[in-house]
């Protein structure tokens, strides 16, 4: 049996997988918009798109119905996952609809996504800065790409994206270019 030496609370959306980049694709092609990915400088899409956020919500669950088309943010990330499981229990703590449960479950077999266990934190339609709070305190570190999770009560190792440039990193917050990029800080111990 592995002896975990960290909790680690790895994120799925902008972290994992480039579902910002598929919903964008869709909102901009339903919409008739051009949005670029660069220009999404806020964690809430409402608050740059002027949708609510069932809209916003049911975008991400229409690019998520066709999971095997999804693609990773960054290559190998089998082989970046199995080398963080070696510093201590990985689960999978992902903000999502109900209606998407499965689709990244079989989404992160499919990538050969390695962890421990899978928790989805289920939302609703009501916008919530950081739905994960509550779970503060089961981990030891967070690689998240929400900023709203950088308020110096955990480790957090911020995947960089467009809507978290205003986070300064500064221990105990980490900044990453990708997941890859948090294995050295892990090892540390943080």
């Amino acid at each position: 049996m592995k002896n975990p030496l960290l909790n680690i609370a790895l994120d799925v959306d902008g972290v994992l997988a480039a579902s910002t980049i598929k919903w964008l694709a869709y909102y901009n092609k339903t919409n008739n918009k051009t949005l670029k990915y660069q220009e999404i400088t806020r964690f809430d899409l409402g608050s740059i798109t002027g949708l609510r956020n069932d809209e916003i919500l049911k975008i991400f669950s229409a690019v998520w119905e066709d999971y095997r088309s999804m693609p990773t943010m960054e290559r190998n990330l089998a082989d970046t996952t199995q080398k963080m499981s070696k510093f201590g229990r990985v689960t999978i703590v992902t903000a999502r609809t109900s209606d998407t449960v499965e689709a990244v479950e079989e989404w992160l077999k499919l990538k050969r996504i390695v962890y421990d266990e899978y928790r989805p934190v289920i939302i609703g339609m009501v916008h919530h800065p950081n739905p994960k709070e509550s779970l503060n305190k089961e981990y030891d570190v967070f690689i998240d790409d929400n900023a709203a999770l950088a308020d110096g009560k955990r480790t957090l190792i911020l995947r960089s994206q467009p809507w978290n440039q205003e986070v300064v990193a500064s221990p105990p917050v980490y900044r990453v270019e990708s997941v890859k990029e948090a294995l050295p800080i892990l090892a540390g111990g943080v």
